[in-house]
C-alpha cells in the first residue's frame, strides 16, 4: 500500500509488563492474517509449549489489505497454539478492530509471557497518543458486553475493543476473542471464536485491547487510480452476480443444509431436522418489519452485509449476528428448535466470551448421554448463565468443550476432529468436509464470524 513503509509490530511482553515495538520485516510484506501469525508461531513459538503456560505466544493480525477501502478486507485474526488441538490455530473475526490497528500504523500485535500475579487483569491500550499496558482489575469478570461498555466511556467514540469474558479469564477451552462491531453502539458481537484463543488471551492476563484511529484516513494503494477502479468493478461483479444467495446472511442457508443431509440433529445422530422450519433464517429476515433489526455490515468498507441484527418480540436488541453455525450447533443439534431460543443462547456465549461451535457440541453430549433432556432450551440458558459463567465443576465440563464433557460421562458419540468439535457442515455427506477435517492442521473447520 502506498502511505505506511514504516509498518511496525506492536511486542506485549506480559512478563515484565512491557511494551515495545519494532519496524516489520520487508520480506513479509505481503503476509497478513492467518499467514502472518503462522509465520510468527513458525519462528518463535515452542510447538511442545503449554498452551496456556508463558512460552505461547498470542498474535492479533489484520489482513494484508485491512486498513484500505478493499471490499471485505478488514478481518483480524487471533493466532495462537490451541489449548483445544494442542497445535497451530487460528480464528478471525469482523468488526472494526482490524482495520483500527493498521490505520494507526501497525501489522500486528504479538503477546509474550505472563504475569507472576495471575489475579490481576491488564488492558493494552492503541491510540495515536501511543502505546501502553495499564490496569484493568476492574474489568475483571466482567461480561463482554458490560465490558466494553465501561471501556468506551472512557474513551472517544471512534474507538474499537478486542476482548475477553468470563470464559477466557478461567481459560475454558471453547473461549473466544471479541471484536467490537461498527455500529454506534460498538457492540462485543464478532467473535474469533474457535480453538480456545480466548484462553490463551486470558492465560496472558490481558482483559482488553483498546484501539483508537480517531480520523486517520484510510490506507492508500501506491497505484490508487488502479486500485479504485478494481474496487469499482469488483464491487459492482459481486453485487450484480453473487450476492443474492447471501443478501440475509448465512442463517439462509439452514434449508439448504437440511435436504443435503447437513444439518445436524440430535448430536449428529441424524443429517435432517424434522422441524427446520423453525430454525430457518428466513424466520429472522420476516422479524425485521415488525421488531427492528436488519441487515448490515460489520466492519467498515464491506459490501456483503451479511450480518443480521435480532431483536426479541418487543423490539429490543439481542444479538447480531444468528449464523448457521450456530443455529446448527445450539440449535438442531440440540434439538432447541426455535431460532428465538437460540438468538439469546448466541448472546450467552458472546457475553461469556464462548464457541458457539464448541459449546453447542458439548450440550448436545450433555443431552445425548441423558445429562440433560433434549430440546430443553432453558435449560441450556441456566447452563450458561448458572454453571458455566461461575466456573462450577459441570461448567468446566461445557466450557472445555466436546471432548471434556463426552469423555467426564463417557459416552460413546463425541463428533471432533483432533480435540475439536465439528461445525454444522457433517463430514458423512460431504466426503471433501471429512477429509479436511481429518488433515488439517487446526481440526474440525470452517470459515466462522
Amino acid at each position: 500500500m502506498g502511505n505506511k513503509v514504516n509498518d511496525k509490530i506492536i511486542r506485549v511482553n506480559m512478563t515484565n509488563l512491557t511494551v515495545t515495538t519494532e519496524e516489520f520485516p520487508a520480506d513479509w510484506k505481503f503476509l497478513g492474517g492467518r499467514a502472518l501469525s503462522a509465520r510468527i508461531l513458525l519462528n518463535e513459538c515452542d510447538p511442545a509449549c503449554d498452551p496456556l503456560g508463558p512460552d505461547n505466544i498470542l498474535v492479533l493480525a489484520p489482513g494484508v489489505l485491512s486498513g484500505s477501502s478493499a471490499p471485505t478486507s478488514g478481518r483480524i485474526s487471533v493466532g495462537c497454539k490451541s489449548p483445544l488441538t494442542g497445535g497451530i490455530k487460528e480464528a478471525n473475526a469482523g468488526g472494526d478492530p482490524g482495520q483500527d490497528l493498521v490505520k494507526l500504523g501497525y501489522r500486528a500485535i504479538v503477546v509474550t509471557g505472563q504475569p507472576a500475579d495471575r489475579q490481576k487483569r491488564w488492558g493494552l491500550e492503541v491510540t495515536q497518543s501511543g502505546i501502553k499496558l495499564v490496569p484493568a482489575d476492574d474489568y475483571k469478570g466482567m461480561w463482554n458486553y458490560a465490558s466494553c461498555k465501561k471501556l468506551f466511556s472512557n474513551y472517544t467514540k471512534t474507538a474499537s475493543a478486542i476482548s475477553i469474558g468470563p470464559a477466557g479469564e478461567m481459560m475454558l477451552k471453547s473461549a473466544s476473542v471479541a471484536c467490537t462491531d461498527r455500529d454506534k453502539e460498538r457492540r462485543p458481537a464478532r467473535h474469533a471464536a474457535r480453538g480456545g484463543v480466548g484462553a490463551v488471551m486470558g492465560s496472558k492476563c490481558l482483559k482488553w485491547v483498546l484501539l483508537d484511529a480517531g480520523k486517520l484516513p484510510s490506507i492508500k494503494a501506491a497505484d490508487t487510480k488502479a486500485f479504485a477502479k478494481f474496487h469499482k468493478e469488483f464491487s459492482k461483479d459481486y453485487l450484480s452476480t453473487r450476492h443474492a444467495p447471501f443478501q440475509y446472511g448465512t442463517s439462509g442457508v439452514v434449508p439448504i443444509a437440511n435436504m443435503m443431509h447437513t444439518f445436524p440433529y440430535k448430536n449428529r445422530t441424524e443429517g435432517r431436522n424434522p422441524e427446520v422450519e423453525k430454525l430457518d433464517g428466513a424466520r429472522i429476515v420476516e422479524s425485521f418489519k415488525e421488531r427492528g433489526g436488519g441487515m448490515h455490515n460489520c466492519m467498515n468498507g464491506c459490501i456483503v452485509k451479511c450480518s443480521n441484527i435480532v431483536h426479541d418480540k418487543d423490539g429490543n436488541y439481542v444479538t447480531s449476528a444468528l449464523e448457521f453455525e450456530t443455529l446448527t450447533l445450539l440449535g438442531s443439534c440440540c434439538a432447541i428448535n426455535n431460532w428465538e431460543d437460540v438468538a439469546d443462547l448466541d448472546r450467552l456465549c458472546d457475553e461469556l466470551g464462548a464457541d458457539t461451535i464448541e459449546i453447542g457440541a458439548a450440550i448436545a453430549i450433555l443431552m445425548d448421554s441423558g445429562g440433560m433432556q433434549w430440546g430443553d432450551a432453558e435449560g441450556a440458558k441456566k447452563l450458561l448463565r448458572n454453571e458455566v459463567a461461575k466456573g462450577t465443576e459441570l461448567g468446566k465440563l461445557i466450557g472445555n468443550g466436546a471432548v471434556s464433557i463426552g469423555t467426564a460421562r463417557k459416552h460413546h458419540r463425541i463428533p471432533v476432529a483432533k480435540g475439536q468439535a465439528m461445525p454444522a457442515w457433517d463430514p458423512r455427506p460431504l466426503k471433501a468436509t471429512g477429509v479436511t477435517y481429518a488433515t488439517s492442521a487446526m481440526g474440525a473447520e470452517s470459515p466462522r464470524r
